[in-house]
């Protein structure tokens, strides 16, 4: 037998005399379980980046919804060949199945991870190893030359590639799709070509492997998962068509690969991982693609002590961070770039998986492919926690966004986690203050008065000592008149569908549009939160109605012709014997109440009148006004959502969209009551 010393010595003669001899990166080893001595006949070129493209034929999978029928069908259908690589190995079904293959012939070569993190691990891995060798599979413990074999990938009869994230575990692999599990991805490419040059990678790591030796008190093999309570939504899909395949592998491309491939993002990143440490270089990649505007989405599980130190850096830098819930683990390791290009691998996001290990996996360049994916992403995005806690490095306090300033505001900005050596504040592109050395809280009185009524752009910059200036722009509003104007006008809190054929309308009298971000309407009980870029413009009005369809069909069915609604009502559900609506500012200031029957709002006289009918509305008239007494403020009539009516005096009627106008006597002097239609 050829000890590992005196191959590794081959390799190096090999090398030397290279240029002599003619080598292809795709040249087929016709026998993995006998690995060849002679460099002649290997490929030693084998990991050189190379792209595969034209038409191809690629099957996309996930875990835990179908990767034991791909994993367990792709032993099943073997001919010929079955090599497979992979850090640990503890399924009894999988096992089973190699078994089989090998009794009917097929060449079966399994290498395993000469190392591994635990010693559990060591013990399912070790009995697996037993069983296939006592069936007369040659098995061997990869070099010890890489901290960690941690690839999952397998070749099957030299036509079929198969890369993935997870191990050959039940874990990974769950033997019930139902199973919380891990959620993992993988790629089936049935491509001659791709096979071969994987092959020439298997090979290669053959070369320099250990024949399995006897093994003694090994541990057991994992219990099986059965059963479970997850929907397993997705099925596996197989796209033909034009496609670009690199394949990608630790620590000979990865790196590279990897980063070029964030590099190129302009419009989106995507990436689900297991985890993410300071020392992963392509971390900065990731920052500064979300620096220079991309869209940036990080899935990542609850966080430990290393995952949590990069949310933060993540979210200060203006990546959208998430942490997986709904499943065992996120063990994926998957990346997408704009929508069209996706990496599926076995690397993790630290220093290790890039320069130490052995990886493998695929980067994919097929707008079908990424489609797939994204729509596992997606699903688990919708399923993730938002976290909470994490202090941005530079931030606009006061006002809020969408809030109000007003006479001689102090205006507040927040320089946390780093040191800086100036900051500076500008409303609509002009400079306003430059602190210096600003730390913590800093505020600048800005006399608003000299600023037109409406919405205005702030802008806060932050320069660190070390490293980019830091930006944040907000929108906020400037308001100095003195009757508030933006009201409450129309409440429909009995419907024939309750609540969802509840509705609330607001009407904004000013002559100037409110950004309305962060803005909420509340009857105590439940709350709408105004989602960002809201606004309303002047002299219009706004509806949110609990259910945009049920009140669109009631009003239709009152003979009522209404808009349709801008927004719903979140959780808020009007009682009909009494109840408030609230209208606060994103500093919880109450800007507008109105209440009735058993409600109260402090301030505000509840209205006593009469309750109204199904196919009645409280509402305010006129709509320009307010008394803080719903009696005198408001009527009980017809739903007429969409449409106001306000006082103006005989020379002041300009406003075009007007449908009639109703002369009003014995109100200090003459007034004519105007109608405003929703635009």
């Amino acid at each position: 037998m050829i000890r590992k010393n005196q191959i590794i010595f081959i390799v190096i003669l090999s090398l030397l005399f290279s240029v002599f001899i003619p080598l292809s990166i795709n040249q087929k080893v016709t026998a993995a379980s006998n690995f060849t001595n002679d460099p002649r006949d290997i490929s030693w070129d084998a990991i050189t980046t190379t792209t595969f493209s034209g038409v191809t034929n690629i099957t996309t999978f996930v875990g835990p919804d179908n990767a034991h029928e791909i994993v367990l069908n792709s032993i099943k259908n073997a001919q010929d060949t079955f090599y497979l690589e992979v850090y640990t190995l503890s399924s009894q079904s999988l096992v089973d199945e190699l078994i089989l293959a090998k009794g009917r012939g097929v060449d079966v070569v399994v290498q395993l991870s000469d190392d591994r993190v635990n010693s559990y691990e060591d013990d399912y891995t070790e009995r697996a190893a037993i069983q296939l060798d006592a069936a007369g599979i040659d098995v061997y413990w990869t070099s010890s030359s890489f901290t960690f074999t941690h690839a999952k990938f397998w070749i099957v009869d030299t036509q079929e590639t198969y890369v993935y994230s997870g191990n050959w575990a039940p874990s990974s692999i769950p033997e019930s799709p139902a199973a919380r599990t891990n959620r993992e991805m993988g790629l089936l490419f049935n491509d001659a070509s791709i096979a071969a040059y994987y092959e020439g990678v298997f090979t290669d790591d053959g070369l320099i492997s250990t024949p399995y030796s006897t093994i003694v008190n090994p541990g057991d093999l994992q219990s099986p998962e059965t059963s479970g309570t997850y929907e397993h939504p997705f099925s596996p899909s197989t796209f033909v068509g034009y496609a670009e395949v690199t394949p990608i592998f630790s620590p000979d491309n990865s790196y590279d690969l990897l980063s070029s491939l964030i590099q190129s993002a302009t419009t989106s990143i995507d990436l689900e991982l297991q985890y993410m440490k300071f020392d992963c270089d392509v971390l900065d990649d990731v920052i500064d693609a979300a620096l220079r505007g991309v869209s940036v989405r990080v899935l990542i599980p609850e966080p430990g002590v290393a995952n949590e130190n990069v949310t933060e850096v993540l979210i200060n830098n203006g990546a959208q961070v998430k942490f997986f819930k709904g499943l065992g683990h996120n063990h994926n390791k998957y990346v997408s770039v704009d929508g069209e290009t996706v990496q599926v691998s076995s690397i993790n996001w630290s220093n290790n998986s890039f320069e130490n290990n052995r990886e493998a996996g695929a980067v994919v360049k097929s707008a079908n492919v990424a489609t797939y994916f994204k729509t596992v992403f997606d699903y688990d995005w919708a399923n993730a926690e938002t976290p909470v806690g994490f202090a941005a490095p530079v931030a606009l306090v006061s006002p809020l966004v969408g809030g109000i300033a007003t006479s001689s505001f102090n205006f507040q900005a927040s320089f946390a986690i780093n040191t800086y050596t100036s900051g500076q504040l500008f409303i609509d592109g002009s400079s306003v203050h430059t602190w210096t050395d600003p730390d913590g809280i800093e505020g600048f009185i800005v006399d608003t008065s000299t600023y037109s009524d409406g919405i205005h752009n702030v802008k806060v910059i932050g320069t660190p000592t070390v490293g980019d200036p830091i930006e944040v722009t907000s929108k906020i509003n400037i308001i100095n008149e003195a009757d508030w104007k933006l009201l409450i006008t129309e409440i429909r809190y009995d419907a024939d569908d309750e609540p969802e054929g509840e509705f609330v309308e607001l009407y904004n009298a000013f002559d100037f549009n409110i950004y309305l971000e962060n803005w909420e309407l509340t009857d105590s009980e439940g709350a709408y939160n105004m989602p960002e870029g809201a606004q309303i413009d002047a002299d219009d009005i706004l509806i949110f109605a609990y259910d945009k369809t049920i009140y669109l069909s009631e009003m239709t069915a009152l003979g009522v012709t209404a808009p349709a609604a801008d927004y719903n009502l979140g959780d808020i559900q009007l009682a009909n014997t009494g109840d408030d609506v609230s209208l606060k500012d994103p500093a919880d200031v109450t800007k507008d109440a109105v209440a009735w029957g058993s409600g109260s709002v402090s301030g505000v006289t509840t209205w006593s009148g009469a309750a109204t009918g199904a196919d009645e509305t409280l509402q305010r008239e006129p709509a320009d006004e307010d008394t803080n007494n719903c009696n005198t403020d408001f009527i009980v009539d017809t739903p007429n959502p969409g449409v106001v009516y306000v006082y103006t005096s005989p020379t002041n009627t300009g406003f075009t969209s007007y449908a009639f106008v109703l002369p009003i006597i014995g109100i200090i002097g003459l007034a004519l009551l105007i109608l405003r239609r929703k635009r």
